[in-house]
């Protein structure tokens, strides 16, 4: 076959130097600053003209170095593309697995009743309304949280308002100063709450009282801070019965008989017949309070004695309208 010229400058090629002809083309245009930079030389040095065909050399030169300063640019960029593109997903994914790994599980909540009563709430052998007080937490007290040096005083806040509306709901009109204390039912330093729903008058006396329920935080405190308790089942233990955790009837969060009682409860001396005759009011076993002076005084056998009317009443009974 007849060799072929395309371009008086490009040599002269044939069908049997097909492929070295295009590995040629592909290594001109990947090299194309100095691919041009030929061509022009070689169509600038057909000018017959001494003082065009120098300007035109000078113009080729001065186009050459931008050509090659863009080629080594454009070089660069895409190795360090391909290169950014490799360590940004590395990272990328090192920073998903590090978040899974520093972000704590959502802890489950305890099983705590709704609040569904805020009027006529009634105290129970020293336990509140659950329908009114059935308990609160703050969902952001973790162990590590409440667990801290000085967490109790820098969350507790509970306004006269409030207090006052807590009396109100439990019935309690007055009283003398130190016989109530509007506690939380799950106690601040177990992650309990200030809302209302987690508020209760709790009295003094008869004991077991607040005094005593502070006893009992103490400890289910000490338990969680030990990792000896769960602080879930803390919270779900004082919101259900404190008295069981406070009268030793089980070991708190295992249920099983303990045989020692986890604190140790305060006793009371029990006062006389005569004393409870002139002294005390008596709760009935249907729930009415009779004070000295009722004419069911003396014929209530069966009764839980209470110092105070207001304390009789705290604990669930009723005035006798005798």
């Amino acid at each position: 076959m007849k060799s072929t010229k395309l371009i008086p400058f490009i040599p002269k090629y044939s069908s049997k130097k097909a492929v070295p002809w295009l590995i040629g083309w592909i290594i001109a245009i990947a090299i194309w600053p100095f691919t041009l930079c030929y061509v022009l030389i070689k169509l600038a040095a057909r000018i017959k003209d001494p003082k065009l065909r120098k300007s035109a050399f000078v113009g080729i030169a001065i186009l050459t170095l931008f050509s090659l300063g863009a080629w080594a640019k454009g070089l660069s960029t895409s190795q360090t593309g391909t290169t950014t593109a490799t360590n940004v997903q590395a990272p990328a994914q090192q920073s998903q697995q590090t978040q899974s790994q520093s972000t704590p599980q959502a802890s489950p909540a305890p099983e705590i009743g709704k609040r569904t009563k805020s009027s006529g709430c009634v105290i129970t052998n020293a336990l509140p309304d659950k329908a009114c007080t059935p308990g609160a937490i703050f969902s952001s007290a973790t162990k590590d949280v409440v667990c801290k040096s000085g967490y109790s005083s820098s969350v507790r806040s509970v306004d006269e308002t409030t207090k006052n509306a807590v009396f109100a709901e439990y019935g309690i009109v007055s009283h003398p100063t130190g016989s109530y204390e509007v506690d939380h039912l799950i106690s601040l330093e177990l992650g309990g709450s200030n809302d209302i729903s987690n508020l209760w008058p709790e009295a003094a006396n008869p004991v077991p009282g607040f005094h005593q329920k502070d006893g009992v935080e103490n400890s289910l405190h000490d338990k969680v801070c030990s990792g000896a308790m769960p602080l879930i089942t803390a919270q779900e233990e004082i919101a259900d019965n404190w008295l069981s955790v406070y009268n030793g009837k089980y070991t708190p969060g295992t249920g099983a008989t303990a045989t020692t009682p986890t604190i140790t409860p305060t006793t009371e001396p029990t006062p006389s017949p005569s004393a409870q005759t002139t002294k005390v009011v008596k709760l009935s076993d249907t729930g009415i309070c009779h004070a000295p002076g009722d004419a069911y005084y003396d014929r209530t056998t069966n009764f839980t004695p209470y110092p105070t009317m207001d304390a009789c009443v705290a604990a669930g009974g009723r005035p006798s309208e005798k």
